[in-house]
């Protein structure tokens, strides 16, 4: 992901500048209380001309640091997942043609069932993802890997195939313990 080496890239330039003023800034200030301590004065061994352009040099670090960081903040304002991606809805703009489809017909004929409840259409479990297809036949054609997709309350939602025949076999086993009890 480019973005984010972008970001460590200038994170990290950040950091190389700001440990090295702060180690030259903490040996300037050992050398000076120590030599305090000691009751030594220091004199600066620098000339004017040297002073100035250190004094430059610094001013030009402290410069590209801020303009780094302003570029690191800007960088980590913008999110690294496109904006077109949407968390919320599964109808982002992330589907194929064909589930944004079945999921149109899907909407269309929950309406018509709510119209019409005496009417037996078929079956009420879908198969999102593929053309056509009966549940049963695509638990049949795919094997273990297979999710069983359900509408409850308006939301699609997916099963693992193992979750199922756990579920399943819940549901007998209470069957069996509520039959146990009446017998």
């Amino acid at each position: 992901m480019p973005a984010v080496m972008n970001r460590l890239s200038l994170a990290r330039q950040i950091d190389k500048i700001a440990r090295k003023n702060s180690q030259e800034n903490a040996n300037k200030f050992w050398i000076q209380r120590n030599a305090e301590s000691m009751g030594l004065i220091l004199e600066a061994s620098d000339s004017e001309e040297e002073r100035v352009q250190g004094h430059k040099q610094r001013k030009a670090i402290s410069a590209h640091l801020q303009k780094l960081q302003q570029d690191l903040s800007d960088l980590l304002q913008r999110p690294l997942q496109p904006k077109t991606f949407s968390r919320r809805y599964l109808a982002g703009s992330g589907i194929s043609p064909l589930l944004q489809k079945q999921l149109e017909e899907l909407s269309k004929r929950n309406i018509n069932n709510n119209s019409s409840k005496n009417e037996n259409k078929g079956s009420r479990f879908v198969v999102i993802g593929q053309d056509r297809v009966e549940p049963l036949q695509a638990l049949q054609n795919s094997g273990q890997e297979v999710c069983s997709n359900k509408i409850v309350h308006g939301y699609v939602v997916l099963l693992p195939l193992c979750w199922l025949e756990s579920s399943l076999q819940q549901q007998q086993q209470q069957s069996l313990s509520s039959s146990n009890k009446l017998g």
